[in-house]
């Protein structure tokens, strides 16, 4: 599913990626995820602090590194982040697999 937000300037997808976190040793899944930030279900943060992960795109046989700032804590559920890429590079690749995600959600049959 594709949402769509008057507060954000992005494309959200709603997916359940594959999400690991070295730190904490959690492997999780997102709620939905854009280029500028994603929802991770379960990670044990506070706002503010800075962390990074691997998330799992199916159409990747290695998982995309990206580190992010959490913004929002949802009790019980996971934490928002707002993700930090560290080039305009990282940033392309990392839209281009959620576009490549969203457009296979809007497939026939997906």
């Amino acid at each position: 599913m594709i949402v769509a937000s008057d507060r954000r300037r992005q494309l959200r997808v709603r997916a359940s990626l594959g999400v690991v976190d070295g730190r904490s040793g959690v492997n999780t899944v997102t709620r939905d995820v854009s280029t500028d930030g994603m929802f991770v279900r379960g990670l044990p943060y506070g706002i503010g602090d800075r962390i990074a992960v691997d998330v799992k795109f199916p159409q990747f046989a290695v998982p995309l590194h990206v580190a992010g700032d959490v913004v929002r804590v949802e009790k019980d559920l996971g934490v928002a982040l707002r993700l930090l890429h560290p080039s305009e590079p990282q940033r392309l690749h990392f839209s281009g697999a959620i576009a490549r995600l969203a457009w296979a959600k809007t497939e026939p049959g997906a």
